[in-house]
């Protein structure tokens, strides 16, 4: 199972909207992803599903290496099932 960490920034599918995930709650085998964003000055939080949401890639290169496309997402934290 795949989990997004908090402080991960996202992009909605569906409305493009730009947030960062400030919580996960794990029930059973169902993920839902607590999500921080701004509209017309206002703060907001919601919920949303991992179908709902994409990491936001920065196209920015900072550092001392090049990233390859093979490298995994510091972003995704692994959590292993018995």
């Amino acid at each position: 199972m795949q989990i997004l960490k908090a402080g991960t920034k996202i992009k909605t599918v569906i409305g493009d909207i730009e947030g960062m995930i400030i919580g996960v709650i794990i029930t059973m085998d169902l993920v839902e992803y607590k999500i921080r964003y701004f509209s017309s000055g206002q703060e907001h939080i919601t919920w949303l599903h991992r179908y709902e949401i994409e990491v936001f890639k920065s196209n920015s290169k900072v550092g001392f290496g090049v990233k390859r496309d093979d490298d995994p997402d510091p972003n995704i934290i692994l959590i292993e099932q018995p």
